[in-house]
Formats: structure tokens, sequence, C-alpha cells
């Protein structure tokens, strides 16, 4: 019985009956109490009013940003790029990246946020803004180490071979040192 006034109901019933013939009975009516008290209805108090400014199923109580619709999982604030790091404390809210560089990627792993690597996709160290120790002359030889860092070598420390005669001719000097 389904309850629709004080004193009125609707009534739904289905019985099976198992007789000669097996069959499904169904009736539907309305019951009116006549005489006896008038039963009071008491409606249910409203649910509370819970407050979402912005709508993104995080009350105003707990939403930290409550003018801005966010997630649950970041208290209601938005993380435009899924990191895990709300916009506002995010220095690269549109690109994933890692807290301990406030949101931004380091796409090398050289310890250097992207926003701060000259050279974001070749490891490098901070001495040189995230980039390679520099060679110039391509030898092998980074021009810190390199003896010559302008003339390729790749024995001497980075310096090219002294030309034989010129060894020779310094042998042949020592000859002559008493």
């Amino acid at each position: 019985m389904l309850r629709l006034a004080p004193q009125t109901y609707l009534d739904l019933e289905t019985q099976y009956h198992l007789a000669q013939r097996t069959h499904l009975f169904h009736s539907l009516g309305i019951v009116y109490r006549f005489g006896g008290k008038k039963e009071k209805v008491i409606a249910p108090p409203p649910p509370p009013v819970v407050l979402d400014a912005d709508n993104d199923g995080t009350p105003d109580a707990s939403d930290e940003c409550p003018n801005l619709p966010g997630r649950r999982e970041t208290k209601g604030c938005p993380d435009a790029d899924m990191d895990g790091i709300v916009d506002k404390l995010d220095d690269c809210p549109n690109q994933a990246g890692l807290p301990q560089f406030r949101g931004c990627p380091d796409t090398d792993g050289d310890g250097l946020s992207d926003k701060q690597d000259a050279c974001p996709t070749v490891v490098g160290i901070s001495k040189y803004k995230g980039c390679p120790v520099p060679d110039r002359d391509r030898d092998g030889f980074n021009d810190e180490v390199d003896a010559c860092p302008d003339e390729a070598s790749s024995v001497n420390k980075g310096c090219p071979e002294v030309a034989q005669e010129i060894v020779e001719q310094v042998v042949e000097a020592a000859k002559g040192v008493f």
C-alpha cells in the first residue's frame, strides 16, 4: 500500500494461483478509511541546505576555492594538468610536473625543472644552466679538461700530436745540454 493522503491509499496486489491452470492475478485499487481519528501527516524536515557556489560537489565549508570549480581530491580547487598540485600553487599549471619543482616537469631528469633548464631535453648540470659541459672542438674532451679547447685531438688531453720532426729537433737540442 502506498499512502496518497491522510486516509487514502493506493493498493497494488499480485497473486499467483495454482489451480488447474496456473495464472497470475493482478489488482489495483484505492482504499479510503472512513471514520476514526484523522492522522496528522508529519512532513519530514527539509534536508539541510548545503552551499556550493561553484557547483563542483565540494561544499563551500570545506572548499578552499569556493568560486572556482575543482575536484574533491584537491579540496575543490582546480588542477588543469591533473598532476595533484592545485593551479594556485602550480608554477606550470598547464604541464604535469613534480612537487619538488612546484608543478613543473623535468623532462631530461637532470634535477632542474624545464622552466629553469636552458637545455630541457638534454641532461646537463646546473653550472651550465642544465646544459652539458661544453666541448667546442668536439674532440670528446670537454672544455673543463681540454688543454686545447679550440683544436680537436683525441690524445694529449685534447691537444694535437706534436709533429715528429719537432720532437726530433727537441731531442737533438737536448743532447747538447750539459
